[in-house]
Formats: C-alpha cells, sequence, structure tokens
C-alpha cells in the first residue's frame, strides 16, 4: 500500500529551496512493500573502500600527506590498477584542487609515471558563488566515477560557517545528490581540528560533516610512521595501518599495521645495538638497550632472528640462556 501526496506543497527543508512554494510528488509506502524490496547491489570503485553513488572524507592536519593519497588514488582508479591492495573500477577522474599550484601538481604526476593518456582531468581555478552548478556541468560531460574535492571549504562558499549545522548540511546536500544521481563516488578533503580528538570528533566544523559521509579516512603521523584508518557505513574499516610512499614514484602502499611496522623497527633496533656493542648479549641486556613494550620486543627479537638479521645461540634453559649476536659476528 502507498499514499502519494501531490501538488504545491511548503518547502521547510535545508536545501535553496527552503521556504519556497514548490511542485512536489511525496509517496508514504508501508514497511511490507519496503521489505519485499530485492537486496541493493553494492557496486564499488575501490572495493569494499569507496561505494558508487557514496560520499566519503578524507580528513588530516596540515602537511600529513592527504594530497598525495588523493593523487594516487586517481592514477589507480583512473588505470584500473589497485589501489592500498584493493581492486578499482577503470574510468575517468575529476579533481578539483584549489590549494596547490598547476606546476606542483604537474610535477607529481610526471613522477608518479603518468604520460597524459590517463583520464584524469583537473581544475584548478576557484569556482566562485555557482560551484554546484559548475562540479554538476562537468560531471555531465565528463561523466567521471570519482570525484575528488580538495578541498571542502572551497565548495561550501565563502559566507559557510563549518560549525553551524544546518549551513554545512545545506552545502554539502547537493553534492551528495549529484554522486547518487551520477552513480559516482565523491571524496571531499578537509582538515582535522588543532585540538586532540580521536575518531569523527576530530574533523574539523559541525558534526553534520562526519554523519553525511559514507566513510571517512583519517591520516595522522603515529611513531614518525604517516598512518591511516577509516570509518565505514558500507564495506570494511581500514584498521590503523602504516602507509609508505616510494621516494622516486611517490606511489603509495600499505606496510601493515601500526603494531606490525613497530615490530620491525624494533627487529632492526636490535640488530643496530648488537652490531655497535660487538658483543653476545643476553635478552635482559638487549631489553635493557631498547626501548618499547614488552609484548612488542618479544615478537620484535623473534622476528629479528627469522629474518636472520641476528643470531641465536643457546637452548633457553637457566643452565644455557638465549645469546643473541649481529648475523655478521662470527
Amino acid at each position: 500500500m502507498s499514499i502519494e501526496l501531490s501538488g504545491e506543497l511548503f518547502h521547510e527543508t535545508i536545501s535553496e529551496n527552503r521556504g519556497k512554494k514548490l511542485p512536489t510528488r511525496i509517496i508514504a509506502d508501508s514497511l511490507a512493500q519496503i521489505l519485499a524490496e530485492p537486496e541493493e547491489d553494492h557496486r564499488w570503485i575501490v572495493d569494499g573502500m569507496l561505494i558508487s553513488g557514496g560520499c566519503s572524507l578524507l580528513g588530516s592536519k596540515p602537511k600529513t600527506g592527504k594530497t598525495t593519497l588523493t593523487r594516487d588514488l586517481a592514477l589507480c582508479v583512473a588505470t584500473g590498477k589497485e589501489f592500498l591492495g584493493l581492486a578499482t573500477v577503470q574510468g575517468p577522474v575529476l579533481i578539483l584542487s584549489f590549494e596547490e599550484k598547476r606546476h606542483e601538481i604537474r610535477r607529481h604526476f610526471l613522477n608518479m609515471g603518468c604520460t597524459g593518456s590517463e583520464p584524469i582531468f583537473l581544475v584548478t581555478s576557484p569556482m566562485g558563488r555557482n560551484s554546484n552548478e559548475i562540479i554538476e556541468k562537468l560531471v555531465q560531460e565528463i561523466k567521471p566515477c570519482l570525484v575528488i574535492v580538495d578541498t571542502l571549504v572551497h565548495v561550501l562558499g565563502r559566507t559557510s560557517d563549518l560549525n553551524d549545522y544546518l549551513d554545512v548540511t545545506r552545502g554539502i546536500e547537493p553534492l551528495l545528490r549529484l554522486a547518487r544521481e551520477n552513480d559516482l563516488h565523491l571524496m571531499l578533503v578537509h582538515h582535522l581540528g588543532k585540538q586532540e580528538r580521536t575518531g569523527g570528533d576530530g574533523i574539523l566544523g559541525s558534526t553534520a560533516i562526519f554523519g553525511m559521509m559514507d566513510t571517512v579516512f583519517l591520516i595522522d603521523r603515529n611513531n614518525g610512521h604517516r598512518t591511516i584508518r577509516s570509518i565505514a557505513r558500507y564495506g570494511n574499516d581500514l584498521p590503523l595501518s602504516v602507509i609508505q610512499m616510494d621516494a622516486e614514484t611517490k606511489k603509495l602502499s600499505l606496510a601493515g599495521s601500526v603494531e606490525e611496522v613497530r615490530e620491525i623497527d624494533v627487529a632492526y633496533e636490535y640488530q643496530k645495538v648488537l652490531s655497535i656493542s660487538q658483543e653476545t648479549l643476553t635478552e635482559t641486556q638487549l631489553d635493557s638497550l631498547v626501548c618499547g613494550r614488552t609484548a612488542i620486543k618479544r615478537k620484535a627479537l623473534r622476528l629479528a632472528v627469522e629474518k636472520g638479521i641476528i643470531t641465536r645461540a643457546g637452548t633457553g634453559s637457566k643452565s644455557s640462556p638465549y645469546m643473541y649476536s649481529c648475523a655478521h659476528i662470527k
């Protein structure tokens, strides 16, 4: 059973048509009808990470690599190659980049091996007050499967108050509608606040920003490493992982979880300590010379032996304790 209302209804919405009488058609479906509908099949632009017809936010503090990540993402989607180890759907990409100079963008894409044949389109000039209309026309012409906005504040308008729930919602709503109607994924790049807050609470501005996203990616620095994690409505959350970048090509990959990477770092710290000391040391002696949690140090020590960067002698008993030395010491 459905109930349909039509005619001129007074709009009390948070869209640009607020307070106007507009032709409206509203249908109220029964729960039985909704439950009988077939399950929706999700199409992914990046498998299990970026959903078609959806929107994500990439947030970080300045100078942590969010623009580098978006360009790597753009190239992977444009060429149909894996992004951070996940399959992508190949298609055109539109990037709205408002905070970097054209020659810097050019150099970055050249370093990544781009030839110009990739279906990547860039807008680097300000759009002014009609940004939504301009983006919609670009989408109609290019038909991208991925649109990246770097950064969000440049399309919200100068009069928008980031801390105002309704103001932010009005600004983002047209972009969400554009993504759904054109079956593309929209990624919004944004900054985190100065205060040290965890998860979505760290996003600069109103909680509306976090609430309207299908997925939120957070980039940070952790023990000298760049890290990324995600909070997703659809698909799987990405656990806190370390991003590594090839110095020449600027291509990104996941090095593993923060704990896994820390274990590798500590394993090489053991090698360094033994190399400098040029002595054979017990586990207790090594522990006093290397910083870190005990659980990680235990795993790191076993890892160092497995990798062959240090050697271990003895049986581990009281009469014959394990003795460690740098692998090159005879």
